[in-house]
């Protein structure tokens, strides 16, 4: 509109020159030209072209007039992330450099509000607010990982959770995998334990140990209830328990034993309170020793006193009684003896066990002989024989005289290096032996009706035509012995 007033002006100029006018000025007052260059125009000043400055130093627009400001003048007032600056002598909307949003100050910021710087440093990263980078805590006060980043976790926080026998904890802001201490395993909580799945302490006490199950220690008892060894550790047997019984000398069963959790490497006799043992037939320890015998019993008619008694074979007891090995006599004290005899005499069933009782201990088991035999006999100076004697099923060396009533008697050689007690001691020459009633060898069936008359020889009564009719004071040519 400005550029038509000037153009209307210079119109009307010419019309009043060529009306004769002497006026000689080449423009009218305030008249410009769109001449601009350099922030410079023409501008009519007392009728004349002036060159003249741009208004605020402003420099020369598009259609070559005065712009509004100077060309890389910048007006840095921020709106919406831009700010503005002068080209061509006009302000142009420039975005803050790298896209940046206008801060507090309504200036241009250094970054895009809600950029996100990822670097991380001591746990924190950058986040653009107001056109600014402010540090932000990683999520959950993550520490940095490996590559400068926001990691998932806190250096150093522990996941307890146990999987594997591994827990999670933070190294590099990552969590790692970590075994738990001692290798141990997880418990029932799922959280580390104290001990390692199978892992056993050398505490055996009483057959028990500690063995590790679920990551604790739990009391286990040892297999097949063996004993715990010296070392603290299960065995390989129960203590005393015995195996591969074989019989040794005297037929006492040999066992190897379990001591301390260990087999014994020699072997050693049965353990039994009863005394020595023999095998069983399958090769275990018996209940007694083999040839043994018990409940020894004799009949009260039998001259011989031949015994009955349960015996022991290979290591058991007998069920029913039977006759004593070698056909002897039970061994007995003469007290047990006597009750036994006397009881066998004078009751039966129910009453001769109760007879028994009264005899007191009085187990009896086979003896080593037949009482009233002798072996091993042996004369003294004066002809007296003392022998081996059988006493009640058991050998004592004494005085013939026991098995004769109290008469003395001499050996009898029944065959050569085997004597026993005799019947008689020997006579000298021109004696002889009136034998009365109630002696032991008295024959009543002989043909002296009152006295046989008989010398000793060897031990043994025998008959002699040289001796007269037995008298109490002597007679004839023979010195008669009243026996």
């Amino acid at each position: 509109m400005k550029k038509y007033i000037i153009l209307a002006m210079a119109a009307a100029s010419i019309l009043l020159a060529g009306c004769g006018s002497s006026d000689t000025s080449e423009c009218q007052n305030d008249e410009v030209k769109a001449d601009c260059n350099d922030g410079k125009y023409s501008k009519c000043v007392d009728g004349k072209w002036t060159e003249t400055l741009c208004e605020g130093d402003a420099s020369c627009n598009a259609e070559n007039q005065c712009g509004v400001c100077k060309n890389d003048a910048v007006d840095e007032t921020c709106t919406d992330g831009k700010f503005k600056k002068c080209a061509n002598g006009q302000w142009e909307e420039i975005a803050c450099e790298g896209g940046a949003s206008c801060n507090a100050e309504n200036k241009c910021g250094v970054c895009p509000n809600d950029a996100v710087d990822e670097t991380c440093a001591d746990g924190k990263y950058k986040k653009c607010a107001n056109g600014q980078w402010e540090d932000m805590a990683c999520e959950g006060d993550a520490s940095c990982n490996a590559e400068n980043k926001c990691g998932v976790c806190q250096n150093d926080a522990v996941d307890e959770t146990c999987a594997d026998g591994k827990y999670k904890k933070c190294a590099n802001g990552q969590w790692e995998e970590t075994a738990c201490e001692n290798n141990a395993s997880c418990n029932a909580e799922n959280k580390c334990g104290e001990c390692s799945d199978g892992e056993e302490k050398a505490d055996c006490k009483d057959g028990k140990y500690s063995k590790c199950e679920n990551g604790a220690w739990v009391e286990t008892a040892c297999a097949d209830n063996s004993s715990c060894t010296k070392e603290g550790t299960c065995g390989k047997c129960q203590e005393g328990a015995v195996k591969d019984c074989e019989n040794g000398e005297n037929n006492i069963g040999m066992v190897t034993i379990c001591k301390d959790g260990q087999w014994s490497e020699s072997k050693v006799a049965c353990p039994s309170e009863s005394g020595s043992v023999s095998c069983t037939a399958d090769k275990k320890c018996g209940e007694c020793l083999s040839g043994d015998s018990t409940k020894c019993k004799e009949d009260a008619a039998d001259a011989d006193r031949v015994g009955s008694a349960i015996l022991c074979k290979d290591g058991k007891w007998t069920t029913e009684p039977a006759k004593c090995p070698g056909l002897t006599s039970c061994a007995m004290t003469d007290k047990c003896y006597q009750c036994n005899r006397e009881c066998d005499k004078k009751f039966t069933g129910e009453n001769n066990e109760a007879c028994k009782k009264e005899c007191g201990d009085c187990d009896t088991k086979c003896g080593e002989c037949n009482t009233g035999t002798s072996k091993n006999c042996k004369d003294d100076s004066d002809g007296v024989g003392s022998a081996d004697i059988c006493i009640n099923g058991t050998w004592k060396n004494d005085n013939c005289s026991v098995l004769r009533s109290g008469f003395t008697v001499s050996c009898l050689v029944e065959q050569e290096n085997n004597s026993i007690c005799g019947q008689c001691k020997n006579t000298k020459a021109n004696q002889c032996f009136c034998i009365n009633p109630g002696h032991p060898v008295y024959d009543p069936s002989n043909a002296f009706s009152a006295r046989t008359e008989s010398t000793c020889a060897n031990g043994y009564f025998k008959k002699t035509e040289t001796c007269y009719e037995c008298v109490d004071d002597d007679a004839g040519a023979c010195e008669c012995l009243v026996l």
